[in-house]
């Protein structure tokens, strides 16, 4: 998606967001379906998969699959058992990921890279990490007081880690204050966003598709602070409610296979608002506070957006649909894969 497309799109008030029906991603003929479903969370406090709505219940953990990555039919799941982080492969011999809290789980020819924080201590703030095959690495803070990474997307070999870092406010020998930067890693080298001196920001998850970056998340500019999406460098602020709440985020992103960006967010504007946002358009989820942060997957003409809604259900193209037939499941991440 170019620069020049995206404010286009916010004038055109007739496009539609969701697209429901019969999609290029469905036989018109059989109805069937060109893309499988993979939806991680816990059915009744047992971290489960599900393909297609049929679960796979790991019966020895008791959590959360909260990440999920799928790579030649292998399904990846990122685990939270009371704290202590994980991965699994098809729900086997768990690969622990210690000295450290996780976020997102991504996997390329085999290879599985965690990203994530060692938490602050009384010596030093957060530190931004990620964990090849689960030996874990530092990522460059940038001379910065704290760090973390959220997301990766891997593209012609290279891989590209989103996070943020904070900075110290110093005059001579006094220090008034901290601020934070977006940045990603490519490669392990740094490269800052945006943020800092009284406009914070942090990426909090990346897209990459050939030389075109898309990321999103947050940026503070002037006390408000609003979803931002960053194409290649150059940032879009797309809520136009001037709020100071500090949990306003753009959780995930996708882009479609014809240049279309999907992002989902929340922000307070008097009461959180959940929305969805096409090539920066936004629709309103109306729907209740879920668990966790919002995560979306895109299939052709397809969104299906998770969060831990309850009863077993997420968002496809707008309205709650169930996921599984089984009772007490709850979907916190999705993928799709291809046929």
């Amino acid at each position: 998606m170019k620069k020049t497309n995206l404010f286009i799109l916010f004038l055109c008030g007739t496009l539609s967001l969701f697209v429901g029906g019969c999609t290029k991603d469905q036989d018109p003929m059989s109805n069937k379906q060109k893309y499988d479903i993979y939806v991680a969370g816990n059915n009744d406090g047992y971290a489960t998969y599900w393909k297609n709505g049929a679960a796979f219940v790991n019966e020895n953990v008791k959590g959360d699959y909260f990440a999920i990555a799928v790579e030649n039919g292998d399904v990846y799941t990122l685990c939270n058992s009371g704290g202590k982080y994980s991965y699994y492969k098809n729900n086997e011999t768990p690969v622990m990921l210690t000295g450290g809290t996780a976020n997102s789980i991504t996997v390329s020819n085999g290879n599985v890279y965690v990203t994530g924080y060692i938490p602050f201590t009384s010596s030093s703030g957060d530190r931004a990490v990620y964990w090849l095959n689960g030996v874990l690495n530092n990522l460059n803070a940038g001379g910065g007081i704290a760090s973390q990474s959220y997301s990766t997307s891997i593209s012609d070999g290279n891989v590209y880690i989103a996070g943020y870092i904070n900075y110290r406010y110093s005059g001579g020998n006094i220090i008034s204050g901290a601020y934070s930067s977006a940045v990603y890693w490519k490669n392990g080298s740094l490269v800052t966003l945006t943020g800092g001196w009284g406009n914070n920001a942090q990426a909090h998850s990346i897209y990459v598709s050939g030389n075109d970056i898309h990321i999103a998340g947050f940026e503070q500019i002037s006390g408000g602070v609003f979803v931002t999406y960053w194409e290649n460098g150059t940032p879009y602020t797309f809520n136009d409610i001037n709020t100071s709440d500090l949990s306003t985020c753009a959780s995930a992103i996708a882009v479609s296979a014809n240049g279309d960006v999907h992002i989902v967010s929340d922000y307070y504007n008097f009461g959180y608002k959940y929305t969805y946002w096409k090539n920066g358009i936004e629709t309103d989820l109306n729907i209740y506070k879920p668990q966790k942060r919002l995560r979306l997957a895109v299939a052709g003409n397809d969104v299906y957006i998770t969060g831990g809604f309850s009863d077993g259900k997420y968002l496809k193209n707008g309205k709650l649909e169930d996921f599984t037939d089984t009772t007490g499941g709850v979907a916190l991440a999705i993928t799709t894969v291809s046929h």
